[in-house]
C-alpha cells in the first residue's frame, strides 16, 4: 500500500467569495510566520474581510492551519509511529529532518488522528454483516496484561471492531459482538476456546471451529497423549493407532471431511470405561484420549458449518478458517507492536491499533494511494 504525506505550499490560494455569505471580498491583512515543517520555514497568511457582512477569515495555505506545526510533520509522526518507532524515536527521526517537535507533541497527533480514524473507519463499514471472525490478544500498557478483541468480517477481511476487555469471558466477548452485529448477523467463526462457542448459542448464531486452530490443537494433543502412554500399559496398543489415525487426518493441506465425527464416534465407545483423575491427580493418557474423541462427536460438525453459506450459484463463500481475522490481528498490532516495549495508555494502545486497521482496510479496498493528510487535517 502507497501512502501520501500532506502537500505543504507557502502561498495561500485566492477565495473567489466569502465562507460567510458568498459575496465579495476586500485583501484585509497579510502576514508572514515561521512553521515547524520538513521543507519550509516560512509561510504567508492572509486575511480577507466579506463586503457585505464585514467579517474576516484566515486564509491558510494548503497543509497550514492554525499551528505552528505543518499537517506533513503531523502525518509523519503519526506514519512513524504506525511504523513501530516509539514516541522518542520518532522526534528524534523528525528532528533528523529539522523538523523538532515535543514527544506529547507526538502523542497528541497520533490520539487525534486515531480518533479521525476510528470515525473514518465506522462510516466506511456501515451496512450489512452476515459472518465475522472473533478472536483475542494480548498487549502490554505500562506493564500489565491487556486483552483486545478483534472482530472482523469473514468476507471481505476488514476489522469490524477493536475492544479492549478485561477477561476473556462470555459475557466479555458477547458485549463486543452485540455492538458489531445486527439481526443479519448468521454466523461466528473463533478459535476451540469454550466461550465463543457459549456467545455463539446464546446469540442464536451458527458457530464455525476454525479448521486451522482444530487441527494443530488435536495434532498437539494426540503427540502429548502418545508421548505419557507407557509402553507397557494396556492400552497402548489403541492410543498409538488412534493417534496415527487422528494426526493423519489432521495432516498440513489435507482436507477434512465428516467422516472425522463418524470415525471418533465409532472409537469413543472403547475409551468410555476410563475413569476420570480423583482430586490432586493428573488424567491418564487412555483419558485423555476419551475427552478428545468426545469432543470430535459433540462439537465436531461446527467444523463443517461454513459450507452451508453458498453464493447464488453454489459456490463456498468460506474456507472454513479463521484466519482473516489472525491477519487482522497481525497487521493492526502484533507486526508492529514487536517493536515497540508497550503502550502508554489504554486509549493510546486502541488508538495505535485502529490507525492500523483502517489503512487495512484501505489496502483490502485496493484503492489509490491513501491520502494521510485525512487523519490530521
Amino acid at each position: 500500500m502507497s501512502l501520501r504525506l500532506p502537500v505543504v505550499q507557502q502561498e495561500p490560494e485566492v477565495p473567489s467569495r466569502s465562507p460567510c455569505c458568498r459575496s465579495g471580498l476586500i485583501r484585509h491583512q497579510r502576514s508572514t510566520r515561521g512553521l515547524t515543517d520538513i521543507r519550509i520555514g516560512e509561510v504567508t497568511v492572509q486575511r480577507y474581510m466579506c463586503k457585505r457582512c464585514r467579517k474576516t477569515f484566515t486564509a491558510h495555505p494548503a497543509g497550514v492551519n492554525r499551528s505552528s506545526v505543518s499537517e506533513r510533520v503531523k502525518a509523519t509522526a503519526v506514519l512513524l509511529y504506525c511504523l513501530g518507532l516509539s514516541y522518542d524515536s520518532a522526534i528524534i527521526a523528525l528532528a533528523a529532518l529539522a523538523a523538532p517537535i515535543s514527544k506529547g507533541s507526538a502523542y497528541n497527533y497520533v490520539r487525534a488522528a486515531g480518533e479521525a480514524a476510528r470515525l473514518l473507519h465506522k462510516k466506511a463499514l456501515a451496512g450489512k454483516v452476515r459472518m465475522v471472525g472473533q478472536d483475542t490478544t494480548v498487549f502490554k500498557v505500562k506493564g500489565k496484561k491487556a486483552v483486545a478483541s478483534f472482530i472482523t468480517d469473514a468476507l471481505s477481511g476488514a476489522t469490524l471492531a477493536i475492544d479492549l476487555v478485561d477477561d476473556e469471558d462470555a459475557q466479555s466477548l458477547r458485549s463486543c459482538l452485540e455492538r458489531v452485529g445486527g439481526a443479519d448477523l448468521k454466523l461466528l467463526i473463533s478459535d476451540d476456546a469454550g466461550a465463543y462457542r457459549l456467545v455463539a448459542e446464546q446469540m442464536g448464531l451458527e458457530h464455525q471451529l476454525c479448521i486451522t486452530h482444530a487441527k494443530k490443537a488435536l495434532i498437539r494433543r494426540s503427540k502429548s497423549i502418545l508421548g505419557q502412554t507407557p509402553k507397557d500399559s494396556a492400552w497402548r496398543k489403541a492410543i498409538v493407532k488412534d493417534t496415527r489415525w487422528l494426526r493423519k487426518a489432521m495432516a498440513k493441506g489435507k482436507k477434512l471431511t465428516v467422516r472425522l465425527c463418524k470415525r471418533a464416534r465409532e472409537r469413543l465407545p472403547d475409551y468410555l470405561s476410563a475413569a476420570p483423575p480423583r482430586k490432586g491427580q493428573e488424567a491418564t493418557p487412555e483419558y485423555r484420549m476419551r475427552l478428545v474423541l468426545g469432543e470430535l462427536v459433540e462439537h465436531g460438525p461446527d467444523l463443517f458449518t461454513y459450507r452451508n453459506f453458498k453464493d447464488s450459484e453454489g459456490r463456498l463463500l468460506l474456507d472454513g478458517t479463521n484466519n482473516a481475522c489472525e491477519r487482522a490481528i497481525g497487521w493492526c498490532g502484533k507486526i508492529r507492536y514487536r517493536q515497540m516495549r508497550g503502550a502508554k495508555s489504554r486509549r493510546s494502545l486502541k488508538d495505535f491499533l485502529y490507525l492500523n486497521a483502517f489503512l487495512w482496510r484501505h489496502k483490502l479496498t485496493g484503492q489509490g494511494p491513501f491520502q494521510l493528510a485525512a487523519l490530521v487535517a
